[in-house]
């Protein structure tokens, strides 16, 4: 049996670990039926999970406790694998197997209290894993370096899968019309929110439409009244997946200049839908790029402004990146990644 711990649909509204975490745990569902079992309580606030078929990850729903990542979660009678969404552990138990998913280290990097904590969960995890599946070989390197201590050939490199659009969208499903340059998920820190906005200013008659991430901050409605943007910007915190496939397959381009991430699961949502992707190089998005995303080693505002008038202008040169886009998201499956995760669950349950 398999315990599948899905914290992270309390954690997150919406997002690519819950949007991760939904297929494979969809992906696990099929693969071995009921022999999984899904561990709760988590808060049906999650729009991935609403957009699910219903009652198909059935765990208690509820809200997870305050001390929810220092209460390890409990495991049912006979579960010889335990795999959490999000930096849980399971009670001590040599019966089972615990698998651990490492993203990212960015946020191991601060002195917050908040840091201090992900890290100590992180290391836990870590002693705790039989194997430990990193989503990139980007995220397992920066593992190494974070962590030398740990042994390699306990580590497994997955990468994510994408669902394909079910076909093209054939009317509008939000009020924007004309160009549009598409941001998906978080603004801040890393992820180089402020370019968007700079850009957009640079690019006359262009749409800039931010799908989920924070709420808009005081500083960040300020600079869109500075910079006159008016109607031209669009917030939607919430998106159902139509509405994303909808943005993708409309937009121009997807601005992903984000300086670290572990996998970005945007930018192979972008490629199936035929979206070209302006990008940082030097991090995974390069790795699951493999050449197609337009990268800059230091992206500016100018630079996606420029970059992105060129693909308005050149519809030829936006076709040829549309059909490489798609071409490459068939190589990141959900069928493929399930036979692969399956394989780290047999040869967890193998080790001793």
């Amino acid at each position: 049996m398999i315990a599948l711990d899905h914290s992270i649909f309390s954690l997150q509204a919406s997002g690519g670990i819950s949007r991760w975490w939904l297929m494979h745990s969809l992906s696990m569902t099929r693969k071995y039926g009921r022999d999984v079992h899904h561990i709760g309580p988590y808060a049906n606030r999650n729009i991935h999970l609403e957009e699910a078929p219903r009652n198909c990850l059935p765990a208690a729903a509820g809200r997870l406790p305050l001390h929810w990542l220092w209460a390890p979660a409990t495991v049912p009678e006979g579960a010889r694998i335990f795999h959490s969404s999000y930096l849980r552990v399971c009670r001590d138990d040599p019966r089972v197997a615990m698998v651990f998913t490492f993203h990212d280290d960015f946020w191991l990097s601060g002195r917050s209290w908040k840091c201090q904590i992900k890290k100590a969960c992180i290391v836990r995890c870590l002693k705790r894993a039989r194997i430990i599946h990193c989503v990139s070989a980007f995220s397992k390197a920066r593992l190494m370096q974070r962590f030398p201590s740990t042994p390699e050939h306990r580590i497994r490199v997955v990468h994510h899968g994408v669902t394909p659009p079910a076909g093209p969208p054939n009317a509008a499903m939000l009020p924007v019309s004309g160009d549009i340059a598409l941001w998906v998920g978080n603004r801040h820190l890393y992820k180089n929110g402020p370019l968007a906005f700079e850009a957009a200013a640079l690019s006359a008659g262009l749409q800039l439409v931010c799908v989920g991430g924070e709420p808009l901050s005081p500083t960040e409605q300020a600079r869109i009244r500075e910079l006159g943007l008016g109607e031209r910007f669009h917030h939607y915190p919430r998106a159902s997946g139509a509405e994303l496939s909808w943005l993708y397959s409309r937009a121009v381009a997807l601005w992903y200049p984000s300086l670290l991430e572990g996998f970005g699961l945007p930018v192979i949502e972008a490629a199936a839908h035929g979206c070209p992707v302006l990008a940082t190089a030097g991090h995974a998005v390069e790795e699951i790029g493999k050449g197609w995303p337009i990268l800059a080693n230091h992206p500016t505002a100018q630079w996606l402004a420029s970059e992105t008038e060129t693909l308005r202008r050149d519809r030829t040169l936006r076709a040829r990146l549309a059909s490489q886009g798609v071409e490459l998201a068939r190589s990141y499956t959900w069928t493929r990644y399930a036979a692969e995760m399956a394989d780290i669950y047999a040869e967890a349950e193998a080790s001793s």
